[in-house]
């Protein structure tokens, strides 16, 4: 079967917990194993999309926390030009990276590039967020690797194929306690490996 299951559940939580806690103990477990459940999912689709045969792979001019001769801005637009070189429109394209050359390429736009783009580098010392950069949607995820960041396309680059949603269950032990039940079935399918490209070697 290719159907993948994405699943957690917490221990016992005591009828004495649930009845005596100042919080929604219930509740916050409910919402923890579900974020555990979605991060589960969004590794599985970035790990198809960015290994998928035939997706498009390259190193970036130089690693982003190297200020002297790193240039995330040549990087990015690279790997728009090489989407673009197989008729797939970039602009729109999602730019995953994990928080590190996040951090990387905040500091490189402000600190390096700073005063060529005053106005871009004073806003994001106030605001702190990259959301959108060159037409691209940035998107932060500790599911990306350190060391490389990736580029597709929304609903075209690949799929999400659901078997079952997510789903939340409680199970009563009369007299002990609830345990809380949290999955979800589907998998990840790569339809263009070509819109998608891994640009590795931005991290010393």
């Amino acid at each position: 079967s290719y159907v993948r299951k994405y699943f957690v559940e917490s221990p016992t939580i005591s009828e004495e917990d649930i009845r005596d806690c100042d919080i929604d103990i219930l509740a916050t477990n409910v919402r923890d194993l579900t974020r555990a459940v979605e991060r589960q999912v969004d590794a599985r689709i970035y790990t198809v999309l960015t290994t998928a045969s035939g997706v498009q792979t390259g190193a970036a001019t130089d690693e982003w926390d190297v200020a002297a001769t790193a240039d995330p801005i040549k990087d990015i637009l690279t790997m728009k030009q090489a989407l673009r070189a197989y008729g797939y429109d970039p602009e729109g394209a999602v730019l995953a990276l994990n928080s590190i050359e996040h951090r990387n390429l905040l500091t490189w736009l402000i600190n390096v590039k700073g005063s060529s783009i005053p106005a871009f580098s004073s806003n994001k010392v106030e605001t702190g967020v990259v959301m959108e950069l060159l037409g691209c949607k940035v998107v932060v995820s500790e599911n990306v690797p350190a060391d490389e960041c990736a580029m597709f396309i929304p609903q075209v680059s690949g799929t999400w194929k659901s078997f079952m949603p997510i789903t939340a269950v409680t199970i009563k032990d009369e007299g002990i306690g609830q345990k809380i039940r949290v999955w979800e079935e589907g998998e990840a399918l790569c339809t263009d490996p070509k819109s998608v490209y891994v640009l590795t070697n931005t991290k010393t």
